[in-house]
């Protein structure tokens, strides 16, 4: 419905504006034309005056503008489209020219290729950008060095990888220390000093390298309160790095945090005992194929479970395999029975359950010099299969079920200087043999069922032995000895 129109008070334009009518507008037009060309005409010598006044000024002002601020608008003009396409601290390709910042882009491009490599978790990667890490403070301390320039890719990365073990390691608190502990030394660590030339470093001569560097062999610094976790950065040092004996510390490593061995292709000594490594499952699986392993050393930490079967099958360069003291059950695995470069097998300590001849019979161990049993579930009788082990030095089985007589076998083990048998089931007479044994230097035998006598050539050698902890016990009310060392319980 349209509005009223209210006569005499307002027209229809003002009340309906967009209602206009084509003929009025074009009237109107025509009155205001018709009005300037009038005072065009009457005003038309000042109008050129003041034109042609205008244009000269025109003509002297642009020339100085353009030559007082031109090359301010250019520089405006490139400093607004560089700021479009890099960032701060940058250049039009995108790269640092801050040089701290340059160095450690640098760096971690170098590091994150070597992780890339080897398919290391990308979540590794993302350290180097967490300020407080051990990782983004290394980096930072590499980069930051006044002679980061004079050091080549290889020895930055090695820098690097130390500098992240320190820092990972050095006063850090885990789940079984809950104080900063520092390190008991650390001898130019985080220095200016060459890193082999470090505390508890060894490195290869440049003649022993290929790159004719000096690079980590080895990292070696027992009893030093080192807590923390091992980093994974290790990794970098993979292909030199053939020995860590960290043994008497504080390191806490659990579960995936054992990851860093697996990449240790070349190492050849591992040695963590006393410390707190955790495993559920027997042995760490990151440790299984490392198929240059020679020791292995994990005893006094936190291992328990049964160990695999087949834990073993690719660790055929081990000689030495030391767990004792910790928690494993189970069997032996069938795999340790294959082991033909074994020469010391401690697995003293522990819940393990096997039977004592069929170990001794089905295990393929020429070269074995020392071994010790003691204190686990092990059933049997003494086997007389004992006498194939002519290299054997140290023998301890105490503490156990086994039972039988000592079979006279053992006076083929000429080299035996040490054997521990107390604390068994035991029984008959102590072999004549054991006279043979000229080296011998402890034999303890006390509580077991043994009867007769001692046999004097044991009595003769223990005697003349030069050990400082030389000793010959037995049941004294059982066994009878005539001018003898032996010692009575």
């Amino acid at each position: 419905m349209m509005p009223p129109v209210v006569e005499g008070s307002v027209d229809n334009e003002s009340v309906y504006p967009h209602h206009q009518h084509p003929t009025d507008e074009y009237n109107k037009g025509h009155s205001r034309r018709s009005a300037f060309m009038d005072v065009v005409r009457r005003y038309k010598w000042y109008i050129t005056a003041g034109t042609v006044v205008f244009i000269l000024i025109l003509c002297i002002a642009i020339p100085v503008s353009k030559k007082n601020k031109g090359g301010s608008n250019e520089s405006i003009s490139s400093v607004g489209s560089s700021s479009q396409t890099s960032p701060p601290g940058s250049d039009n390709s995108g790269s640092p020219t801050d040089p701290l910042a340059r160095k450690k882009a640098d760096l971690m491009g170098r590091i994150k290729s070597g992780f890339d490599v080897l398919g290391l978790p990308e979540s590794h990667s993302t350290m180097l950008d967490s300020p407080e890490s051990p990782q983004a403070r290394a980096l930072s301390w590499v980069a930051g060095s006044d002679k980061y320039d004079e050091y080549n890719d290889d020895q930055r990365l090695q820098r690097y990888a130390l500098a992240s073990f320190f820092y990972a390691t050095y006063a850090v608190r885990n789940a079984y220390v809950t104080q900063q502990v520092p390190w008991t030394t650390a001898e130019k660590w985080l220095s200016e000093e060459h890193e082999c030339d470090w505390e508890g470093i060894t490195c290869s001569t440049p003649e022993e390298s290929p790159t004719g560097n000096r690079v980590v062999t080895m990292i070696e610094m027992e009893e030093h309160r080192i807590s923390g976790t091992i980093p994974l950065d290790l990794v970098l040092l993979r292909e030199s790095l053939k020995s860590i004996v960290l043994t008497n510390n504080l390191i806490f490593m659990e579960g995936d945090a054992m990851n860093v061995f697996q990449y240790l292709e070349n190492l050849e000594v591992l040695m963590l005992a006393d410390n707190y490594i955790v495993e559920r499952n027997g042995l760490p699986q990151a440790l299984r194929n490392l198929g240059n392993l020679k020791k292995l050393i994990l005893s006094y930490n936190l291992l328990q479970g049964a160990i695999r079967p087949n834990y073993f099958e690719n660790l055929r360069k081990l000689s030495h395999l030391e767990v004792e003291s910790n928690y494993l059950s189970g069997p032996l695995p069938s795999s340790i029975y294959e082991m033909d470069q074994l020469v010391y097998l401690y697995v003293r300590r522990n819940d393990l359950n096997f039977n004592f001849p069929h170990a001794i019979r089905t295990a393929n161990w020429p070269n074995m010099f020392s071994m010790w049993f003691d204190h686990n579930n092990i059933t049997g009788t003494f086997p007389t299969e004992m006498g194939k082990l002519t290299g054997l030095a140290s023998f301890s089985l105490t503490n156990t079920t086994v039972r039988g007589t000592i079979p006279t076998e053992i006076g083929a083990l000429t080299g035996l200087r040490r054997m521990w048998l107390y604390g068994n089931n035991l029984h008959g007479t102590i072999p004549t043999q054991l006279g043979n044994l000229p080296i011998l230097e402890v034999a303890e035998m006390y509580g077991n069922n043994l009867e007769g006598s001692m046999p004097q050539g044991a009595c003769e050698a223990i005697a003349a032995a030069t050990y400082d902890y030389k000793v010959l016990s037995a049941d004294c009310g059982k066994v009878q000895c005539q001018n003898c060392c032996t010692q009575c319980y």
